[in-house]
């Protein structure tokens, strides 16, 4: 938009702003400060709300700010304070999409027009496969973990209940003078006290369910008593021969799972790097094309996610409607 002779400034603040009557300009707001352009009609620079007045009975007024050179060929705007901030991925499926979409957009275009280096482009798809196998076997790890922890912990659950059983039964059996208080010894249990050891973990129950097997076969190989039922030893035995064989498994899916994390670990700074220099050479590419949204949207399609701050959507459709309606009026 051309227009010699003078050029219009308007502007966010406080004061009330400039009305055009006809032919005639009037300043409204702080008189006398910043005044801009030349010619007889050149408004005055102010701040606050502009209310832009054709006629009489028609005032338009837009509280936010821009600013128009209407005397030269460029057009100002607030582009850093309205544009949205770049989200980088935070998440290794994130990861994978952002550098996929980029491939997948440079191999639907052609070689001259991809946003981004070749040799960029080369270091990803040498990169690719190897983070998305690792990813691949950490899930695959993780799976077989939590898979099977509902059965280890039901495995786990028996034998505690099994060995606690098989120690009050013990205990029982001593109250009602069938056996001895020496016969705690055994099993590795205090002679003076009736009190079930603690087995909450599973290296208690690890170590209370063998000392107790082997107590009970002892003390039926030296004859010092009659076998213990409800539950008896090979019960007993069975389960915890059942938790411990998942113990080890499970444990063998944790290691698993921790050594395939690690693997991922290491590809991930890589994979942040590479983003990070495919995003700024793309936006460097568009960085000529001055309408935002175009930009942005072109952008987007190599895999940039842009974050809108709170209201900001708003204030750029607004901005754009001043800017249809400016040059509509002059």
């Amino acid at each position: 938009m051309k227009r010699k002779g003078c050029h219009f400034w308007l502007s966010e603040g406080r004061g009330k702003g400039w009305k055009q009557e006809g032919n005639e300009t009037r300043i409204e707001g702080e008189e006398g400060k910043n005044r801009e352009g030349t010619g007889q009609n050149a408004p005055k620079r102010s701040e606050g709300k502009i209310e832009v007045q054709k006629s009489a009975s028609r005032i338009l007024r837009y509280p936010f700010s821009f600013r128009i050179f209407a005397g030269g060929n460029e057009t100002t705007k607030q582009k850093d304070k309205d544009m949205p901030y770049r989200r980088l991925p935070n998440t290794d499926a994130a990861r994978l999409r952002a550098l996929k979409t980029a491939l997948d957009k440079s191999e639907a275009t052609g070689i001259g027009q991809i946003a981004f280096s070749l040799g960029l482009k080369q270091k990803i798809e040498f990169f690719l496969p190897k983070f998305e196998m690792a990813i691949k076997n950490s899930v695959m790890a993780k799976e077989q973990q939590f898979g099977n922890s509902p059965k280890f912990s039901e495995y786990a659950k028996k034998a505690r209940l099994y060995v606690s059983h098989f120690i009050q039964v013990l205990n029982f059996c001593i109250a009602r003078g069938e056996m001895k208080p020496a016969m705690r010894a055994y099993y590795g249990l205090d002679v003076k006290s009736s009190k079930v050891p603690p087995l909450m973990t599973e290296q208690d129950l690890l170590q209370w369910g063998e000392k107790i097997i082997n107590g009970e076969q002892e003390r039926l190989r030296n004859r010092d008593g009659n076998p213990i039922y409800c539950p008896s030893i090979a019960l007993v035995k069975v389960n915890y021969e059942n938790f411990k064989e998942n113990y080890l498994r499970q444990k063998q899916y944790q290691s698993n799972s921790a050594r395939e994390s690690g693997n991922v670990a290491q590809f991930r700074t890589e994979a942040d790097n590479l983003i990070l220099e495919l995003w700024n050479e793309v936006e460097e590419h568009f960085a000529s094309l001055t309408d935002e949204e175009e930009r942005r949207r072109r952008c987007e399609a190599y895999g940039l996610v842009y974050v809108f701050r709170r209201g900001e959507e708003e204030r750029i459709r607004q901005r754009k409607e001043v800017e249809r309606i400016t040059l509509k009026l002059f």
